[in-house]
């Protein structure tokens, strides 16, 4: 039987009140990986809510934010567990899919600096 994954809302893990499952699948063995919750209205509400409380990002002035590159320090430091999710999740290679998630990473970078 498959991992069945909680949510993460509030900063905090909580287990989901549905009864409906997804399977996740490697795409390239057909492997379960773990199960996924289908959540409820409130469940996504509640996430939701969480997440805007979550980013005071956005109310910082952009003088501000040129000046303080954490966003791309905290993406070079989880590239490596984004590439093993995507190469898993799509069937890549972690070569491949190292690659994208750098580029992906200098999309992000190229986007600041022409943002400020």
């Amino acid at each position: 039987m498959a991992k069945k994954l909680d949510l993460f809302i509030n900063g905090k893990f909580i287990e989901s009140k549905t009864k409906d499952w997804l399977e996740v699948l490697d795409p390239s063995t057909q492997e379960v990986l773990c199960d996924v919750p289908l959540t409820t209205k409130e469940e996504i509400n509640l996430g939701v809510e969480s997440a805007k409380n979550a980013f005071d990002w956005r109310d910082t002035p952009p003088p501000e934010k040129s000046g303080d590159d954490a966003l791309s320090r905290t993406s070079q430091e989880k590239s490596r567990g984004d590439s093993k999710i995507l190469s898993k999740e799509n069937g890549k290679t972690f070569e491949d899919a190292k690659g994208d998630v750098w580029k992906s990473i200098e999309i992000e970078q190229a986007a600041n600096i022409l943002h400020y």
